[in-house]
């Protein structure tokens, strides 16, 4: 069974991203519009997920949190989350440069 938790409220003027912790699988949405959410690193037991949710500043309207999670750290952010996209040619350059730098002392 899925849980939910949901508040009423303004977004603040300037916010980019939603950035929350969370242990397990969720879904987020506001005022019926879902926010897709990136994974942006992790902890011990939890990953920091983030969502682009520029289009809603300064609106009011209703944050839905549904899923299997426990969350906590829920903040608005005035930082862009970066593209999907973006991480991963960013890891793909530190493996390949990880490698070269290791073929290079052998």
């Amino acid at each position: 069974m899925e849980a939910g938790i949901q508040q009423t409220g303004q977004i603040p003027f300037g916010t980019q991203s939603i950035r929350l912790y969370a242990g397990g699988s969720l879904t987020l949405s506001f005022a019926g519009q879902q926010i897709p959410l990136f994974a942006l690193g992790t902890g011990p037991n939890y990953t920091i997920l983030g969502g682009d949710i520029s289009a809603f500043a300064g609106q009011t309207g209703q944050l839905q949190f549904i899923g299997n999670a426990l969350l906590d750290n829920i903040f608005f952010s005035p930082t862009q989350i970066p593209e999907p996209n973006t991480l991963a040619f960013a890891a793909l350059g530190a493996a390949l440069f990880g490698l070269y730098s290791f073929r290079r002392t052998n």
